[in-house]
């Protein structure tokens, strides 16, 4: 999947985890949510679905194929020397020059025409057989190519065949996605509502459908995001694949109050050294600075009143 698709895919997991932990409490006022974090959820069954197939590893059938060719290749190239012998014995030049096959010219060709040369010696091979077996080319030997044939012409086709599996795949993740994020408007509409009465929710329901780190490239003029940390509270401010280069720009926009902010391999705490970004102040660290892993950006606020917080993702 192209860096967007990762991208949505994770803003579409992240808010699954938000519900996950928030739902109980936002239907109490607004019950009219849980229908559509229920096909939210459905949708996203879809998507990991979709993306197993789109990140399949086809090199697997991609080698078969390689190995089966060469074997076809190998017995072709032998007995065609036989058979170049005897037509070239008895006096048959045009059959002579066509079955002077040799190992660069196959693996040159394209699959279609290795195939069709490596057939041609294995009918001439068949109708030759008494001929050349005092050269060499014995019967297991042309039994052997028609087998190494028969087996490269039934794998030849499975990578492009998978190819085209990934590429349905992709197209269907597209079209599930688009149908999440129909669902996810409605829900917007919803805690919009919702506001009102869980304010709090409400911010983190915003961080929560963000979209991390879709631009990526040089150093961003306007935050990428915006939020409020609040009081005794562990914040995850951005969920992203661990990248050593990449870099984060913190803002602390408070006069007085001081916060902890680093990368963490869970939510809810710190795996590595924690980081303190003083009052009024900024901080850039690249993510090899914040930790060895860590694909969630976590702030916390130790004080006892609201911090507003600005961040940037730098893609170097």
């Amino acid at each position: 999947m192209n860096d967007l698709r990762e991208n949505k895919f994770s803003r579409n997991l992240k808010l699954e985890t938000y519900l996950d932990n928030h739902e109980a409490e936002i239907i109490l006022v607004a019950p009219g949510l849980a229908t559509y974090a229920t096909q939210y959820r459905a949708k996203n069954e879809e998507l990991t679905d979709y993306a197993m197939i789109a990140n399949e590893d086809i090199t697997g059938s991609s080698m078969e194929k390689t190995e089966l060719r060469n074997a076809m290749r190998d017995l072709a190239v032998g007995i065609a020397g036989a058979l170049y012998a005897h037509f070239t014995s008895t006096n048959q030049t045009k059959a002579a020059q066509k079955a002077y096959l040799t190992k660069s010219e196959l693996d040159n060709e394209r699959d279609t025409n290795a195939f069709v040369n490596c057939k041609w010696v294995l009918i001439k091979a068949q109708a030759n057989s008494a001929a050349i077996l005092p050269l060499g080319a014995t019967a297991g030997k042309i039994t052997a190519l028609s087998d190494a044939i028969d087996a490269y012409r039934a794998m030849v086709q499975d990578p492009q065949d998978e190819r085209g599996n990934k590429k349905a795949a992709m197209e269907d993740f597209d079209r599930a996605m688009s149908e999440s994020e129909d669902i996810l408007e409605v829900m917007k509409g919803i805690m919009a509502m919702v506001k009102l009465d869980l304010p709090s929710l409400h911010s983190q329901f915003l961080s929560a459908i963000a979209i991390d780190d879709n631009e990526g490239g040089g150093t961003p003029t306007l935050p990428d995001f915006e939020f409020t940390l609040l009081p005794g509270v562990y914040y995850t401010a951005v969920t992203i694949p661990y990248l050593p280069s990449r870099k984060f720009k913190a803002k602390n926009l408070s006069d007085t109050w001081v916060i902890q902010w680093g990368l963490s391999t869970f939510e809810g705490g710190f795996s590595n050294v924690v980081q303190v970004l003083n009052f009024n102040s900024e901080s850039t660290l690249s993510s090899s600075t914040l930790g060895e892993s860590g694909d969630f950006l976590i702030f916390y606020n130790p004080t006892t009143e609201p911090v507003q917080v600005e961040l940037f993702i730098i893609e170097d």
